[in-house]
Order: structure tokens, then sequence, then C-alpha cells
């Protein structure tokens, strides 16, 4: 039963491994498919029968198709981004719009930066066109998901997003009360030695990103 969950975060390692290194260049992805692959929490994710780790593969799969069908401009890299972005948004019912967003704006901002740019047009109108198609191709099955949610949580669904704000609200609260630097070494599981590394990558990434602008 866990052994979807396995394969697919072995997968996501690999293909976030792919996304920087087309990103940034070998050495860098490299190290973040090793934090990812270090990480307890993907590790935890990993081990479950639950759909996070085949949500986290299929984003970054969709990210990747995403920004070859930009580099490509061919209708097969657009039909491949379309294809995987609906595997997404089959996987969770609300996580996979926010990645969708984040592309969406990701489209707008290079369209506002190329103004005038006939190829960042002819981009920005095939990934309108793909997004919509898919979109349209899905609404039936999210509409399944709204009427289940309205069975199981015994609500109407009109009154769905009230709660949903209400619940980020508590967890917003919940997250930051009594928040410390050691309550967050204490609820993380795993070696702390992996927190440390990764902070001081981190800090050491931004310092250089800071230097490079």
């Amino acid at each position: 039963v866990r052994l979807p969950a396995a394969l697919f975060g072995c997968g996501a390692v690999a293909l976030l491994g792919l996304l920087v290194r087309m990103l940034a260049g070998s050495g860098a992805g490299l190290i973040a498919a090793s934090l990812l692959a270090l990480c307890p929490l993907h590790q935890y994710m990993s081990q479950e029968a639950r759909p996070y780790a085949i949500f986290i593969f299929f984003a970054l799969a969709t990210t990747l198709a995403f920004l070859k069908a930009r580099e490509r401009a061919g209708t097969s890299s657009w039909w491949s981004f379309g294809i995987l972005l609906f595997l997404t948004l089959m996987t969770r019912w609300v996580d996979p719009h926010f990645l969708t967003a984040g592309l969406v704006g990701f489209g707008v901002l290079a369209l506002l930066v190329g103004r005038g740019d006939p190829i960042e047009r002819t981009r920005f109108r095939r990934m309108a066109t793909t997004i919509f198609a898919v979109y349209a191709l899905y609404a039936p099955f999210f509409w399944i998901v709204l009427v289940h949610n309205r069975t199981a949580v015994k609500t109407e669904t009109l009154r769905v997003l009230p709660r949903a704000f209400t619940h980020f609200v508590e967890w917003f609260q919940a997250t930051f009360h009594g928040y410390s630097t050691q309550t967050l070494f204490n609820a993380c599981p795993g070696p702390v030695w992996v927190l440390y590394v990764a902070g001081g990558l981190a800090l050491v990434g931004g310092a250089a990103l800071a230097i490079r602008a």
C-alpha cells in the first residue's frame, strides 16, 4: 500500500535535481536533490499511504514540463505540460491550484517584462489555452469533490471557503503560539544536523544571490 508513495518520493528527488540543474547548473541540482533526499519530512511523507509524495512528484514534473514547453515552443511540449498539470490536479483538491497560480503569475510577469516580444506573446497564449483546457476537463471532477466535501463535512458548498478561512486562521495562530527556534528543532523529525546543514546552505545561497545581483 505504501509502495506508490515510496516510488514517487524517490522520483521527486530526481525531478528536483533535474529542475534545479536546468535553472542553476549541475552543482545546484545535485545539492537540491541531496537536500530533498535527506529531508526528514519528505522521508516521512514517502512512507505514508497518502497522496503527498505523489503530489510533489507531479508538481515538479509539471513545472519542469512548463519550462521545457516555453523553451521548445512545440505543440507536443504543451500537450505534455497539460497532461501533467491534469494529473497534478487529480492528486489533491486544493494544493495544485497554488501551483497553477504560480505558473500563471510567472507567465504574466514574463509577458510584462518582454512587452512587445511576439515570442513571449505566443508563449503566454499557449500557456493560457492549455491551462484553460485542462481546467475545463477537470471541472466535473472538482464538482464531485465539492459534493463529497458537503456530504462528509455536512456543510453547504457555498460555506466551504469561510470554513477554510477559519481553519487557516486557527492554523496560523497555533503555528506561532509559543514559537521559538528551540521548538522548531524539537518538532522536526530526524537528525538535527540536517537542519543545521540546510540552514547554512540557505544562508550561503542567499548571500551568493545577493552578491550576484
